[in-house]
């Protein structure tokens, strides 16, 4: 609760960084990141993954799976 309650001036600075033309550009670049994040949500990240498996050992598995929880009942 005490770190919210200094938001109004953490996105001031944040602000006032972003239009100050004597600070560094990576500085005013990662200020204006930081209330485009906040203000509008970050950007979705995708993940791209390749699964290599043999249907029928996953199948062989699932099998498997399925007789121990008959076999060990909860």
């Amino acid at each position: 609760m005490l770190a919210r309650s200094h938001t109004d001036i953490a996105v001031a600075l944040l602000a006032k960084a972003v239009v100050d033309e004597t600070q560094p550009m990576a500085a005013r670049v990662t200020a204006a990141q930081a209330l485009l994040d906040r203000g509008w949500g970050k950007a979705p990240i995708q993940v791209d993954v390749q699964v290599r498996a043999r249907f029928d050992s996953f199948l062989r598995d699932v099998g498997l799976a399925a007789q121990w929880e008959r076999d060990h009942p909860a």
